[in-house]
Formats: C-alpha cells, structure tokens, sequence
C-alpha cells in the first residue's frame, strides 16, 4: 500500500526503516505524546513493531493502516501515521514526526492524504482522534482540518472528531482558492445561494454558429487569448466570432483574420454613472440580436456572466467557476483545478466544455496589417532609428511599476555604455508624462512614443535589441520574441511569467503572490519593487546587447 504527496510516501513499513524509525523515536519530546511508544525506544523494539505492521497488512477485513512517512528526494523515514479501529463508520488517526522536521508543515500534508483516504478510499463517515493535552501543535493541525472536540471515548486525553460532510465542504471551498485565496468564502457561498434559485441546464455544443467570447479587461489579457480564436476557427471554420473587448486591449484584434466581429464595452459596474448602464443595454441588445449559440467567459468573472452571457440567454455559456464564482449562471461550469500558465487557460476551458483534445497550439499571436508595417518604417525613417532598444515605464496601477527615478538613471548609464542606440519611450496615452518627462531628462537620444497603437508596437517590438517593462506591457515582448527583460511585482509567476527569451527580475517576498490590483501596503516592510536595482537590471540588459 503506497499513498504519495508532493513531498511523501506513504507506504507499508518494512525493516529497511527501523534505523530511521528508531534514532527518531528515542526521543522523549516525541515518546511523551505516544502513550505506546517507551522511552528510550530501542531497535528490538523497533523490529517488533515491523512485524506487527507486516502481520495486519493480511488481516481481511483490514481493521489498520500503518504508514511509514518517508521522504520522497532521499527515502528517509521521517515519521509515521495510522489509521486504527476501522469500522464500516469510523477510524482513528494517529501520528508521529521526528524533531528535526517540526514547523516545516509536513503533518498538514500527511494527513490530509490519510484523511483523503479514509473518507474516498474506506468510505468512512467520521475519523477521531485523540491526544495529549500538552500538544499545542496537534491541536493547531486539526483546527486546520476542522476537527470539532467530542467524546468519542471516555479518556483524560482531547478527543476531537471529523465528520466527511465537513471534510467534504472544506474540500469545495478549497476550490475556491486555487487562484485567489482573498474572496473565497464568499465566492464559494455566492455559488451555493445563487443554485438554490438558478438552474442552468448542461447542453451539449456540436458545430455552433456564433461563438461571443468575453475578454473586456487589460492588454495584456487580450494578448494571451488570441490563439484561441486562431484555434476555434481551425476547428469550426465557419463559425462566426465575436470578442466583446475594452477599449484599452480591443486594438490587439482588430487586424486579427480569425475575429469576426468586436464589441466594444469596459466594466461598467465599475463606472457608477448613468451613461455607462444605458452603454450596456445598447450592448445588450446587439448580443441578444446575434443569437449567439455559445458565450465563453475568459476573464473568469461572475458579473461578466451574468450581464453578458446569462441576461442575454446565450444557449451555452462556459466559464471557470471557481476563480471568481457564478456556477449558477452557466451550463458548463468548468472546475480550475490547478494553476496553469495564463495562455494555456483559455485552451483548457475550450477543451473540457467542447469535449475534444484537439486544440493543442497554445502560444498567442499579434496579427498586423500593411498599414502598420507602413507607418513603422516611416517613424523609423523620420526618427533615423538604426540601432534602439525600447522602455515601457508606465503600468496600469502603481503597485506594478519600478520608480521613475531608477528608469532616468538606467537610460543614462545605458547610454554611456552604449551611445550608438537611441532609447525609445513608449507610453499608452494616459501615461504620456512618464515619457515625456524621462526624455526631457534625456534629450538627443531618446524618442517619446505615446499612443503609438498596440499592434504597431509590436512590431517595433521585434527588432529592438533589448525591451525593458513593467509587467503590463511584458506581454507583447515576448509573445513576438523580443529580448524582453521583465521588471515583476508580486504577481504569481506560476500562472503570469512570460516565456522564451524573457529574463524577469523579481524580488520574492513573503507576501508573494499578492493581489497587485491594490496599492501596495508593504506588508513586509518593503515593496518588492523598490529591491529591483539598476545595476541588476543593466547587467541583464548587458547580456542580450552583446549577444550576436
């Protein structure tokens, strides 16, 4: 019998573990909460209870599981677990760890497998538990699980039980913060009121006409999203796509051959005013006019279900569920259930909802026209622009960006070092001052470019020997390949790091991942930001500059 963690494996103890089992138990720190286990614990004794183990692994029905907890990197055994007194209702959970290994959350782990076990794998209604009243450390670990104290049995030790219902109602909140571990309570009950009074019925999707996707948020979203029509239409060539877009990030697809149609319209839940609700009902009319066969959710948002998806009765409406919640208002509500790099989300949600495998290419594209190419060459052209690298200093909040006092010294040092390469500035046009400012600080060599147009961008992009930005707009560096240096905040790079030739700088704090939409509170004392030094960041830019 083996049970395996991220870190463990649980498996049948044999006589290869009694040198581990023995020099950790002969410990009186240990032995005291083990009313079994004497002190000092010798090898006989050890090799006794090897045998007992390997006697009850034959007993039918099995009424104990014994585990030795052994080290997956270096099969050392580092403690154990059990599970005891099994009925067709109930067992009980005990367990061990060696001193060396305290305070490193390797019990939380263990048990929560055996307990997963227990409940899945026995079809045990409750596991208890008892202990010594000293154990100030196990009391902590089962609160964490929820146990409840009870008097299972008559003892001076505490006795606390778990009931699989709880277990089982933790397990689907836990859901709920897979990606986000701030509103997961909520999310997670939002779901469990709304299905009281929303039934969506699940249908099955088989070549639809009109597919709407929603991705009405930041460039960098859109940007990480395009493969998907590029996919869709591969597969369904004739179908109609429709992307309703914001108008910061809609100017990424408007060249894009695989999109049929946009829909302009920002978050105006957000807005507060008249103005913004009377701009949704005109959008909400065209959506309900285009009888749309399927509405895909990729900004995982509760509300853009409900107001453009779920209001307008689209026959289909998929989305993650268990990011932000709305269960209720779709009819193929997908599970989240691991964090994946953000372009392969958008793949998986087609995936599972449309029952095939088929869509596999999952890196983004940004599709540009003549008149994009055309209008580079004549900036280049009007600029002698020979030799450049590019600088993105703006962000879409604060707590994403590096000071502007760093970004002015390392535009000076570069240009020092490297005089034949003019630095230009990019800005989106609510950022214009940032470059303005920087290129006032550096006049002659640097180039203010603000507004210049997403798509037109990008190709600039491509051949700049060196691209330097905040994580909004890292994006579009390295979706074309661009030799992209990332300055990150606390964003989960699990999910947001850029890939291929990217080299991120970033400062891990214990705060890490955070939710960088709010303004930084220094949790830790210091922003991660600040700890990003212009030396290391032209040491970087050193590396791709002198690369051929």
């Amino acid at each position: 019998m083996k049970l395996k963690t991220k870190r463990f494996i649980l498996k049948d103890p044999t006589l290869n573990d009694v040198n581990d089992i023995v020099e950790n138990l002969n410990n009186y720190n240990i032995s005291k909460y083990l009313p079994a286990v004497k002190y000092p614990y010798t090898t006989s004794e050890g090799v006794l209870w090897i045998n007992f183990c390997k006697k009850i692994k034959h007993e039918q029905p099995r009424t104990r599981y014994e585990f030795s907890v052994q080290l997956k990197f270096d099969k050392r055994v580092v403690g154990g677990i059990s599970l005891k007194n099994i009925n067709k209702q109930s067992a009980e959970v005990g367990y061990w760890l060696s001193e060396k290994y305290w305070g490193k959350h390797i019990m939380s782990e263990v048990l929560e497998k055996v307990i997963e076990f227990g409940f899945n794998k026995l079809k045990l209604k409750i596991i208890n538990v008892s202990f010594d009243k000293g154990n100030v450390a196990s009391y902590h670990l089962l609160q964490k699980f929820k146990f409840q104290q009870s008097n299972w049995k008559e003892t001076d030790e505490e006795t606390y039980s778990l009931l699989k219902k709880d277990w089982e109602k933790m397990k689907e909140i836990e859901l709920y913060q897979i990606k986000d571990k701030k509103h997961q309570r909520f999310n997670y009950f939002f779901d469990k009121i709304t299905s009281l009074f929303i039934k969506s019925e699940y249908n099955n999707i088989k070549n639809p006409k009109k597919i709407l996707f929603l991705r009405n948020d930041h460039i960098g979203d859109m940007v990480h999203s395009t493969q998907i029509f590029r996919e869709i239409k591969k597969i369904f060539p004739r179908t109609k796509i429709s992307v309703l877009a914001s108008s910061a990030n809609k100017s990424i697809i408007e060249k894009n051959k695989n999109v049929d149609h946009i829909i302009e319209m920002d978050l105006f839940w957000r807005r507060k005013n008249i103005g913004s609700f009377l701009n949704y009902l005109k959008v909400l009319k065209k959506i309900k006019k285009e009888r749309f066969d399927v509405g895909v959710d990729l900004r995982m948002s509760k509300l853009n279900v409900f107001f453009f998806l779920f209001i307008p009765k689209i026959r289909s409406r998929i989305g993650y569920y268990n990011v932000n919640g709305g269960k209720a208002f779709l009819t193929h509500p997908i599970l989240y259930d691991k964090k994946v790099h953000v372009i392969k989300e958008p793949i998986k949600l087609i995936n599972t909802s449309f029952g095939t495998d088929v869509v596999k290419d999952y890196f983004p594209e940004i599709i540009t026209d003549k008149k994009d190419e055309q209008d580079v060459k004549e900036l280049i052209k009007q600029k002698d622009i020979k030799k450049y690298i590019m600088i993105f200093p703006g962000a879409t909040n604060e707590s994403r960006k590096w000071r502007e006092e760093r970004f002015n010294q390392l535009i000076k040092i570069f240009h020092k070092k490297y005089p034949a390469y003019k630095i230009i500035i990019a800005c989106g046009d609510d950022e214009g001052e940032i470059a303005d400012r920087l290129c006032k600080e550096n006049p002659f060599f640097t180039i203010s470019l603000i507004g210049f147009g997403l798509r037109k961008l990008s190709l600039l992009l491509k051949d700049a020997k060196v691209i330097i930005s905040n994580s909004t707009f890292g994006s579009l560096g390295w979706v074309v390949d661009g030799n992209l240096i990332m300055l990150s905040n606390g964003i989960d790079l699990e999910i947001h790091a850029p890939l291929k030739k990217t080299k991120i700088i970033h400062h891990k704090l214990k705060c890490y991942p955070c939710d960088w939409t709010k303004k930084c509170k220094k949790p830790c004392g210091v922003w991660c930001m600040d700890l990003i030094n212009v030396k290391e960041v032209m040491n970087a830019v050193d590396k791709f500059i002198k690369q051929k």
